[in-house]
């Protein structure tokens, strides 16, 4: 059989697009069922999807404990001193990885306006934000 698949793997695609394009709410029901059996997974899922295997690496609290303290509890984008979110310089979507190198702190405002840009001033590990130096 899974030879058949691995030759066939295009015919099957076809066939299950089309299945899902004339019932739409069996996608969703297919998706939502598979997510609360594997609410473990979902996170790792959700990561891997969108980072290939760069989401192994991770950061630990202490790291980010230690680069909120480098930026002296301010934010690297606007420089107000807040309660910061973690920031990737280099965003996942866009090849980055989820390690301390790669991170920096933004307020909420900040980092929701960054999204899943690479800001100029930046270079891996380095943000020359506000806070910085």
């Amino acid at each position: 059989m899974r030879e058949w698949y691995a030759e066939n793997r295009d015919k099957m695609k076809a066939a299950t697009l089309r299945y899902f394009a004339k019932h739409p709410g069996k996608r969703k029901a297919f998706w939502h069922a598979w997510f609360e059996k594997n609410k473990g997974s979902r996170a790792a899922w959700l990561r891997a999807r969108n980072a290939g295997l760069s989401w192994q690496i991770g950061i630990t609290q202490t790291e980010w404990e230690a680069i909120v303290a480098n930026q002296r509890g301010q934010c690297n984008g606007c420089g107000k001193k807040t309660k910061l979110t973690m920031d990737h310089v280099d965003p996942i979507s866009e090849g980055g990885v989820h390690a301390a190198y790669n991170m920096q702190g933004l307020c909420l405002s900040c980092n929701s306006r960054k999204r899943n840009r690479i800001e100029p001033g930046t270079q891996i590990g380095l943000p020359l934000g506000k806070a910085a130096g």
